[in-house]
Protein backbone atom coordinates (compact mmCIF):
# COMPACT_ATOMS: atom_id res chain seq x y z
CA UNK A 1 0.00 0.00 0.00
CA UNK A 2 0.99 3.64 -0.40
CA UNK A 3 2.25 5.95 2.33
CA UNK A 4 -1.08 7.80 2.09
CA UNK A 5 -3.05 4.58 2.69
CA UNK A 6 -0.77 3.49 5.51
CA UNK A 7 -1.04 6.85 7.26
CA UNK A 8 -4.81 6.81 6.87
CA UNK A 9 -4.98 3.30 8.36
CA UNK A 10 -2.84 4.24 11.34
CA UNK A 11 -4.88 7.40 12.00
CA UNK A 12 -8.08 5.36 11.80
CA UNK A 13 -6.69 2.87 14.34
CA UNK A 14 -5.76 5.72 16.68
CA UNK A 15 -9.22 7.27 16.34
CA UNK A 16 -10.91 3.93 16.95
CA UNK A 17 -9.04 3.24 20.17
CA UNK A 18 -9.45 6.82 21.39
CA UNK A 19 -13.20 6.26 21.01
CA UNK A 20 -13.11 2.78 22.57
CA UNK A 21 -11.19 4.17 25.56
CA UNK A 22 -13.60 7.06 26.06
CA UNK A 23 -10.93 9.57 25.17
CA UNK A 24 -11.32 12.81 23.28
CA UNK A 25 -10.71 12.63 19.53
CA UNK A 26 -7.26 13.99 18.73
CA UNK A 27 -5.84 13.33 22.20
CA UNK A 28 -3.16 11.04 20.74
CA UNK A 29 -0.41 12.52 18.55
CA UNK A 30 1.17 10.46 15.78
CA UNK A 31 4.97 10.53 15.54
CA UNK A 32 5.99 8.88 12.26
CA UNK A 33 9.20 6.94 12.93
CA UNK A 34 11.37 7.43 9.87
CA UNK A 35 14.66 6.01 11.16
CA UNK A 36 16.59 4.10 8.46
CA UNK A 37 14.08 5.25 5.84
CA UNK A 38 15.03 7.44 2.86
CA UNK A 39 14.08 11.09 2.97
CA UNK A 40 11.91 10.57 -0.13
CA UNK A 41 9.46 8.52 1.95
CA UNK A 42 9.39 11.22 4.60
CA UNK A 43 8.52 13.78 1.95
CA UNK A 44 5.71 11.50 0.74
CA UNK A 45 4.35 11.44 4.28
CA UNK A 46 4.82 15.21 4.53
CA UNK A 47 2.74 15.67 1.39
CA UNK A 48 0.00 13.66 3.14
CA UNK A 49 0.03 16.14 6.01
CA UNK A 50 2.50 14.49 8.43
CA UNK A 51 4.80 16.96 10.18
CA UNK A 52 6.25 15.05 13.16
CA UNK A 53 8.97 12.48 12.52
CA UNK A 54 11.03 10.34 14.90
CA UNK A 55 14.69 9.57 14.27
CA UNK A 56 17.01 7.20 16.07
CA UNK A 57 20.45 8.55 15.20
CA UNK A 58 21.71 12.10 15.34
CA UNK A 59 23.89 11.90 12.23
CA UNK A 60 21.14 10.42 10.07
CA UNK A 61 18.70 13.09 11.24
CA UNK A 62 21.23 15.85 10.54
CA UNK A 63 21.54 14.79 6.90
CA UNK A 64 17.79 14.41 6.44
CA UNK A 65 17.00 17.78 8.02
CA UNK A 66 18.93 19.55 5.25
CA UNK A 67 16.54 18.07 2.67
CA UNK A 68 13.24 18.47 4.49
CA UNK A 69 10.80 21.41 4.53
CA UNK A 70 11.38 23.90 7.35
CA UNK A 71 8.13 23.08 9.14
CA UNK A 72 9.08 19.43 9.68
CA UNK A 73 9.62 18.70 13.36
CA UNK A 74 12.15 16.01 14.29
CA UNK A 75 12.07 14.12 17.60
CA UNK A 76 14.94 11.97 18.86
CA UNK A 77 13.70 8.58 20.05
CA UNK A 78 17.00 6.69 20.20
CA UNK A 79 19.64 6.56 22.91
CA UNK A 80 21.60 9.81 23.06
CA UNK A 81 25.37 9.61 23.53
CA UNK A 82 27.13 12.38 25.41
CA UNK A 83 29.30 13.36 22.43
CA UNK A 84 26.19 13.84 20.23
CA UNK A 85 24.25 16.13 22.57
CA UNK A 86 25.36 19.42 20.99
CA UNK A 87 24.25 18.35 17.51
CA UNK A 88 21.04 16.88 18.89
CA UNK A 89 20.10 20.16 20.55
CA UNK A 90 20.42 21.93 17.20
CA UNK A 91 18.46 19.34 15.22
CA UNK A 92 15.59 18.16 17.41
CA UNK A 93 12.63 19.93 18.98
CA UNK A 94 12.07 17.09 21.46
CA UNK A 95 14.18 14.30 22.96
CA UNK A 96 12.24 11.24 24.11
CA UNK A 97 15.18 9.25 25.44
CA UNK A 98 16.67 11.14 28.39
CA UNK A 99 17.89 8.33 30.62
CA UNK A 100 20.39 9.93 32.99
CA UNK A 101 20.99 13.10 34.96
CA UNK A 102 24.35 13.45 33.20
CA UNK A 103 22.70 13.66 29.76
CA UNK A 104 19.96 15.96 31.07
CA UNK A 105 22.55 18.38 32.48
CA UNK A 106 24.47 18.42 29.22
CA UNK A 107 21.30 19.14 27.21
CA UNK A 108 20.46 21.91 29.67
CA UNK A 109 23.91 23.47 29.39
CA UNK A 110 23.95 23.47 25.58
CA UNK A 111 20.38 24.77 25.38
CA UNK A 112 21.38 27.61 27.71
CA UNK A 113 24.05 28.59 25.17
CA UNK A 114 21.53 28.30 22.33
CA UNK A 115 18.86 30.30 24.13
CA UNK A 116 16.52 27.34 23.70
CA UNK A 117 14.17 25.34 25.92
CA UNK A 118 14.26 21.65 25.00
CA UNK A 119 11.17 19.51 25.38
CA UNK A 120 12.10 16.12 26.80
CA UNK A 121 10.65 12.85 27.99
CA UNK A 122 12.42 10.87 30.69
CA UNK A 123 12.82 7.29 29.51
CA UNK A 124 11.83 4.53 31.93
CA UNK A 125 12.61 0.84 31.50
CA UNK A 126 9.19 0.08 32.92
CA UNK A 127 9.32 -3.64 32.08
CA UNK A 128 12.82 -3.85 33.65
CA UNK A 129 14.16 -5.82 30.68
CA UNK A 130 17.92 -6.07 30.14
CA UNK A 131 17.60 -5.34 26.42
CA UNK A 132 16.10 -1.90 27.05
CA UNK A 133 17.61 1.43 28.07
CA UNK A 134 16.02 3.87 30.49
CA UNK A 135 15.68 4.31 34.22
CA UNK A 136 14.59 1.45 36.43
CA UNK A 137 11.89 3.05 38.65
CA UNK A 138 13.82 2.93 41.94
CA UNK A 139 15.11 5.43 44.50
CA UNK A 140 17.90 6.61 42.16
CA UNK A 141 15.32 7.42 39.52
CA UNK A 142 13.26 9.51 41.93
CA UNK A 143 16.37 11.37 43.14
CA UNK A 144 17.58 12.14 39.63
CA UNK A 145 14.11 13.01 38.35
CA UNK A 146 13.84 15.65 41.06
CA UNK A 147 17.15 17.16 39.93
CA UNK A 148 16.16 17.04 36.24
CA UNK A 149 13.05 19.08 37.07
CA UNK A 150 15.28 21.86 38.38
CA UNK A 151 17.14 22.30 35.08
CA UNK A 152 15.87 25.59 33.68
CA UNK A 153 16.40 24.90 29.97
CA UNK A 154 14.43 21.66 29.94
CA UNK A 155 10.67 21.24 29.73
CA UNK A 156 9.81 17.77 31.06
CA UNK A 157 6.71 16.79 29.09
CA UNK A 158 6.39 13.39 30.75
CA UNK A 159 7.66 9.83 30.58
CA UNK A 160 8.58 7.52 27.71
CA UNK A 161 8.82 3.75 27.54
CA UNK A 162 8.88 0.75 25.24
CA UNK A 163 6.19 -1.77 26.13
CA UNK A 164 6.94 -5.20 27.53
CA UNK A 165 8.46 -7.63 25.06
CA UNK A 166 5.53 -10.03 25.00
CA UNK A 167 2.78 -11.28 22.72
CA UNK A 168 0.37 -11.24 25.66
CA UNK A 169 -1.83 -8.14 25.42
CA UNK A 170 -2.44 -8.12 29.17
CA UNK A 171 1.29 -8.07 29.95
CA UNK A 172 1.82 -5.22 27.48
CA UNK A 173 -1.11 -3.24 28.88
CA UNK A 174 0.17 -3.78 32.41
CA UNK A 175 3.57 -2.32 31.51
CA UNK A 176 1.94 0.78 30.01
CA UNK A 177 -0.34 1.11 33.02
CA UNK A 178 2.71 1.04 35.29
CA UNK A 179 4.13 4.04 33.42
CA UNK A 180 0.87 5.94 33.82
CA UNK A 181 0.76 5.14 37.54
CA UNK A 182 4.41 6.19 37.90
CA UNK A 183 3.69 9.51 36.19
CA UNK A 184 0.78 10.15 38.53
CA UNK A 185 3.02 9.31 41.49
CA UNK A 186 5.66 11.78 40.28
CA UNK A 187 3.08 14.54 39.89
CA UNK A 188 1.90 13.92 43.43
CA UNK A 189 5.44 13.81 44.81
CA UNK A 190 6.88 16.80 42.93
CA UNK A 191 4.60 19.83 42.79
CA UNK A 192 6.77 21.45 40.09
CA UNK A 193 6.15 18.54 37.69
CA UNK A 194 3.16 19.20 35.47
CA UNK A 195 3.88 16.77 32.64
CA UNK A 196 0.77 15.15 31.21
CA UNK A 197 2.38 13.47 28.20
CA UNK A 198 3.19 9.78 27.81
CA UNK A 199 5.31 8.63 24.88
CA UNK A 200 4.39 4.98 24.52
CA UNK A 201 3.07 2.65 21.89
CA UNK A 202 4.43 1.49 18.54
CA UNK A 203 3.06 -0.32 15.48
CA UNK A 204 2.49 -3.61 17.32
CA UNK A 205 0.95 -2.32 20.56
CA UNK A 206 -1.11 0.76 19.69
CA UNK A 207 -4.39 -0.50 21.22
CA UNK A 208 -2.77 -1.26 24.57
CA UNK A 209 -0.86 2.04 24.69
CA UNK A 210 -3.85 4.21 23.78
CA UNK A 211 -6.11 2.36 26.21
CA UNK A 212 -3.62 3.05 29.00
CA UNK A 213 -3.27 6.77 28.33
CA UNK A 214 -0.56 7.32 25.71
CA UNK A 215 -0.54 10.84 24.30
CA UNK A 216 2.09 10.28 21.58
CA UNK A 217 2.60 7.03 19.69
CA UNK A 218 5.79 6.24 17.77
CA UNK A 219 4.79 4.37 14.60
CA UNK A 220 7.24 3.32 11.91
CA UNK A 221 6.71 0.01 10.14
CA UNK A 222 2.94 0.45 9.78
CA UNK A 223 3.62 3.64 7.82
CA UNK A 224 6.91 3.08 6.02
CA UNK A 225 7.15 -0.72 5.95
CA UNK A 226 9.59 -3.02 7.71
CA UNK A 227 13.01 -1.75 8.69
CA UNK A 228 15.82 -1.81 6.16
Amino acid sequence: MSIFENLSNVKNIISRYELDSGRKSGSVTLLAVSKTKPVELMIEAYECGQRLFGENKVQEAEEKKKLLPEDVELHLIGHLQSNKVKKACNIFSCIHSVDSLKIAKKIDSICFDLGKIMNIFVEVNIAEEESKTGYIPNSLFFDEFEQILKLENLNVLGLMCIGANSEDSLIIRTSFNRLKVLQDELKHKFTNFHGDSLSMGMSNDLPEAISEGSTIVRVGSSIFGSRI
